[in-house]
């Protein structure tokens, strides 16, 4: 895939789970992308008490993990902290995007 088939495919993943969702459970989606079982995550959506139906627990739980296991966490994180529109987001979710993207990233 060229970078920019990737970074298309990133965008996708993205609009299906949110860039908000990516970001805050950024560290529970690459700890458990692997697993079949989505109760790790589940829990991690509980504890911000995410008011989503069991329909959308399932495909936000199903595109973060598809991000990692697809290898394109690193041009979805680039996109968020170089190009997403920021005055969407959370002052707080930039701030973590951006602190992803320099630790995460810039050492691979």
């Amino acid at each position: 895939m060229t970078k920019d088939n990737l970074l298309e495919e990133a965008k996708v993943q993205l609009r299906r789970l949110g860039i908000t969702s990516f970001i805050r459970y950024y560290e529970v989606f690459e700890e458990h992308h692997n697993e079949s079982d989505n109760t790790a995550i589940f829990e991690a959506f509980d504890k911000y008490k995410e008011p989503w139906n069991s329909n959308s627990y399932n495909t936000k739980a199903s595109t973060g993990k598809r991000i990692f296991r697809s290898n394109l966490e690193s041009v979805a994180l680039e996109y968020v902290a170089k190009s997403a529109n920021n005055n969407r987001l959370s002052q707080e979710i930039v701030e973590k995007a951006n602190y992803l993207f320099k630790n995460r990233i810039k050492d691979k």
